[in-house]
């Protein structure tokens, strides 16, 4: 394979399938090295000391009420206060869609 036979290949490429050519003549003998021998002694081994903890606070627990179901009247008053609010947020809604009806117009 030259230059010649394949001139849209990258010069790096032959370098590399030179390289590789090279490699595949190098002799077993030294591409092999003896395993390294592992030594398996047990080391001693130091055990880091925990710190000793804190003795914890004691908490002090608050109990929550048991809600006491609303009576009639208060869920009267409830359902008025939410009406109004659903009213009200119907208003700013409705504002809020007349401007933007509005600004469309304008363009």
């Amino acid at each position: 394979m030259t230059d010649q036979d394949y001139p849209h290949q990258q010069k790096r490429f032959f370098e590399e399938y030179a390289a590789w050519t090279a490699v595949e003549h190098t002799a077993p003998a030294k591409l092999l090295t003896a395993m390294p021998a592992f030594q398996l002694m047990a080391k001693p081994m130091d055990i880091p000391k925990s710190e000793p903890r804190p003795v914890p606070i004691t908490q002090q627990v608050t109990l929550k009420k048991v809600p006491v179901r609303p009576t009639p009247e208060q869920m009267h008053d409830r359902a008025a206060v939410q009406k109004q609010a659903l009213e009200d947020w119907r208003r700013q809604r409705d504002k809020l869609q007349g401007k933007l009806a509005s600004a469309d117009a304008l363009r």
